[in-house]
């Protein structure tokens, strides 16, 4: 007859590990749900904040081409980053990113916010003539390309707060991907056209 202490020891070894099992899985199905849901976010967020991306570096770029802001040039450039703010809101307002994540997308609010401030008033300086007025409107250009580079920072930085694997198709970055493969389509849809060309001049000889 086995021992009644092994058989107690036994048991209690059993019992013990199913008290750990019980305990790692709602621990593992609760961890394997943040990455569901991290994978969702990085899902919703990821274009939207490439497209934004562009977008800033041609405000940086523009603001950067001194002798061609005009006053409607910079009223424009305000307008456009007007735009921008609004794409941004679905971004700040995503759920379940981490506190972080949201902390940068903050900033990159606060930074278009200013941004626009300081294009307005560069408008509204752009046609004078006096020294100080062209020294402010020159300083509040400066200020809102500043803000640009500022705010695209940020967005790297909270892009880069995403999970890898969403943020990459076959190690490659969403933006550089969709512009590689939108040149790759329209070369390949110049070359197909440029066929259908052929074909239909050759059939206009054949039946002349």
């Amino acid at each position: 007859m086995e021992d009644p202490i092994v058989a107690a020891t036994w048991g209690l070894v059993v019992v013990t590990a199913l008290l750990v099992v019980a305990t790692i899985v709602p621990f593992v199905g609760e961890l394997l749900k943040r990455r569901s849901e991290r994978a969702v976010v990085a899902s919703r967020a990821v274009p939207d904040m490439n497209i934004l991306r562009s977008r800033l570096e041609g405000g940086v770029e523009r603001l950067g081409e001194s002798e061609s802001l005009t006053k409607d040039r910079l009223t424009r450039q305000a307008r456009s980053c007007n735009a921008e703010l609004q794409m941004l809101a679905p971004i700040v307002e995503v759920r379940d990113a981490s506190l972080k994540f949201t902390n940068e997308t903050f900033l990159v609010r606060h930074l278009l916010t200013f941004t626009v401030e300081a294009l307005v008033e560069a408008a509204d300086l752009a046609d004078a003539a006096d020294a100080e007025s062209i020294r402010k409107r020159d300083k509040r250009v400066r200020d809102a390309r500043r803000g640009y580079q500022a705010a695209l920072l940020s967005l790297d930085a909270a892009e880069s707060l995403l999970p890898k694997s969403q943020r990459l198709i076959d190690g490659e970055r969403f933006w550089d991907r969709f512009a590689r493969v939108s040149d790759e389509r329209e070369n390949a849809a110049a070359e197909i056209l440029l066929q259908d060309e052929k074909i239909t001049r050759t059939g206009r000889r054949a039946s002349s």
